[in-house]
């Protein structure tokens, strides 16, 4: 009887024991799950360790969405254009698509400027092949070519014209650098003039005829001016002076106008043998000179023909980076490399500093005489006209 009781007695603690265990053992295990969630079981380092080697399994995506994202390239309106009557230069960063488009309206507006400013001078406007032809020698168009791209260059000198060379002569295979400023000058002038379209030209020749006909009437054909009297400046302290680059045969040149046109008046010392800018200057004006004006002065309209001429594009030295990726579209080529865009000092401050210091250290009527001669440039080619330019100290 005993015995049965103790067994008993000891089942029901058994089983006491065992359920206090389950409910212990469940509310454990729903504390360690909840602190799981909610990160109050974990220590502060674990917690950050645990992000840490968390996988990403989104970043392929991520990554992805964003080499496919388009970029974002603000559309230029029409006031961010190129102007065609100073150097204001195209909106930042534009497209290419929206770049060329603002080009082709810059082109067609200097085009326009250029047939009002013929008819202005009275002159016709239109390609005239004929008369181009029966200009003698000496005076037809500084034409240059790439047969393979099939452009027609108009040479003007102080206009980017070394950089038109080397371009030409690699677009040509004439000169094998990988860059385009290890071109030498010299040598750039020199490949080149194996590229001269009448230096091709045998008049005795038909077939010769004809090809050079063909260069001339359907490539494209281009030139490049830059404001006029910037542009003399640049000229007289290049082959005038001694620390320019024009060698010995503009060295003579600069003597000869010195001694033709030398004022007794002027302060110089007895050593000084080369032209000073205002002998330079009367020499330029003087209608019965006896020496030559030489190409890197002479007017763009006696070096171009752009009334006869009928140039696709007109592009300026101020816009050059832009003009040359415009031009790199009409004849396939990427023409950039050998014009890149101007980093610091641009050409329009240099109106208020160096070159306005030229002028006014004219007399009133060699400055007025310098505005006539050049002023049909300005029309032609859509530059302000010169008399805006204030001078300092008037």
């Amino acid at each position: 009887m005993l015995s049965k009781t103790f067994l008993k007695a000891t089942g029901i603690t058994v089983i006491a024991f065992c359920a206090v265990t389950i409910c212990v053992y469940s509310e454990w295990t729903i504390r360690i799950l909840k602190g799981h969630k909610d990160n109050i079981r974990l220590p502060k380092s674990t917690q950050n360790d645990h992000v840490k080697h968390m996988p990403n399994h989104d970043a392929p995506r991520l990554q992805t969405m964003a080499i496919n994202m388009p970029p974002q390239t603000p559309k230029p309106t029409r006031s961010d254009l190129p102007a065609t009557k100073n150097s204001k230069i195209v909106a930042k960063d534009p497209s290419v698509d929206s770049l060329r488009e603002s080009m082709k309206l810059v082109s067609n507006e200097r085009l326009a400027g250029l047939q009002r400013g013929c008819h202005v001078n009275n002159q016709k406007f239109g390609f005239d092949l004929d008369a181009i032809f029966k200009l003698i020698p000496a005076h037809r168009p500084r034409f240059y070519f790439s047969d393979k791209y099939r452009l027609l260059l108009c040479e003007v000198p102080k206009c980017g014209s070394t950089s038109w060379k080397r371009a030409l002569v690699t677009m040509e295979d004439m000169a094998h650098e990988q860059f385009p400023d290890k071109i030498g000058g010299g040598e750039a002038h020199v490949l080149g003039g194996y590229l001269d379209v009448w230096r091709n030209l045998n008049e005795s020749d038909p077939a010769s005829v004809a090809k050079t006909k063909e260069r001339i009437s359907n490539y494209t054909r281009v030139m490049t001016v830059r404001e006029p009297l910037e542009r003399l400046v640049s000229a007289y302290k290049d082959k005038m002076l001694p620390t320019g680059t024009g060698g010995a045969s503009f060295g003579k040149m600069s003597q000869l106008i010195h001694k033709a046109y030398a004022d007794k008046n002027e302060n110089r010392t007895a050593e000084t043998s080369h032209a000073s800018w205002q002998e330079f200057v009367r020499y330029l004006l003087d209608t019965n000179r006896h020496i030559y004006i030489d190409a890197h002065w002479q007017l763009f309209s006696k070096m171009c023909y752009p009334c006869i001429s009928s140039y696709h594009h007109i592009a300026k030295l101020e816009t050059i980076y832009y003009d040359a990726q415009y031009i790199s579209h009409l004849i396939d080529y990427d023409l950039t490399p050998f014009f890149p865009a101007l980093k610091a000092n641009p050409r329009r401050k240099k109106w208020s500093t160096e070159y306005q210091n030229y002028l006014k250290n004219l007399s009133q009527e060699d400055r007025e005489g310098l505005y006539a001669m050049y002023m049909e440039q300005y029309d032609l080619f859509g530059y302000a006209n010169p008399k805006s330019l204030s001078i300092h100290g008037e």
